[in-house]
């Protein structure tokens, strides 16, 4: 049995309750790499790149239990690309400014 802080128990039920709200009633079986994407995609662009890509690894290791099991054959969340976080704006302007003070040096 793996102890889990309760913290990461949340994390993983938030992410995979998004998931299955997405997938349906439809059967393991059946989700398809572009249904992956598709759905890690709508988390990334609606929730947050941060929530895609913790869904994307909790889903993975999920599936991955699956295919050990033999219940699927594969995983097609594997195929999915990690969402990317984008750059908080004030480190970039932050970046602007240090590089135009300093370029004439």
């Amino acid at each position: 049995s793996i102890e889990l802080r309760p913290q990461t128990i949340r994390s993983y039920r938030y992410a995979t309750l998004r998931i299955v709200e997405m997938i349906g009633n439809r059967q393991a079986r059946t989700i398809t790499v572009d249904d992956a994407r598709s759905i890690i995609a709508k988390i990334a662009t609606t929730v947050s790149p941060n929530q895609g890509s913790r869904s994307r690894k909790i889903i993975c290791m999920v599936w991955d239990d699956a295919v050990t099991r033999s219940v699927v054959q594969s995983n097609p969340w594997r195929a999915v690309p990690v969402p990317k976080h984008k750059q908080d704006e004030k480190h970039n302007k932050e970046k602007i400014f240090t590089a135009s003070v300093f370029s004439h040096i």
